[in-house]
């Protein structure tokens, strides 16, 4: 078991709010896997989980590099506007570089490196710690 912070927005989406949250776990990639799914439910109505219905298809981790590999589905319904896209990725930056082994994500929608998560922000492959 570990506590982590996770990181949701208010209802108005106006800016990103820390939560804590248990996560177990078995082998170490189960951690990052299990903290990304705290980043999907807040348990809170005043805490708004910016990757709520976004699937995690695949995620992997190389530990030579600490470059964490995230595989994403979008659906429609999942899609935000430009301000809850840059909060979903400030979400998921910090929930997972609060683990020092991770260097850089990179996130690919349905297999693809796109240039954009959602059609506002620019998508960095990889995004690294501290950009």
């Amino acid at each position: 078991k570990l506590t982590v912070d996770v990181y949701y927005t208010d209802p108005q989406e106006m800016e990103l709010k820390k939560a804590q949250k248990e996560i177990s776990y078995q082998v170490p990639l189960e951690k990052y896997v299990e903290a990304f799914k705290a980043l999907q439910d807040s348990g809170s109505p005043d805490l708004v989980p910016l990757w709520g219905k976004i699937e995690l298809t695949k995620m992997s981790l190389d530990t030579d590099t600490g470059l964490l590999h995230m595989d994403i589905h979008i659906p429609d319904e999942a899609r935000l506007g430009s301000g809850g896209e840059q909060f979903a990725l400030d979400s998921l930056k910090q929930t997972m570089f609060q683990f020092d082994e991770i260097k850089a994500i990179d996130i690919l929608v349905d297999g693809q490196a796109v240039e954009s998560l959602m059609g506002h922000m620019d998508l960095d492959h990889p995004i690294k710690r501290g950009e």
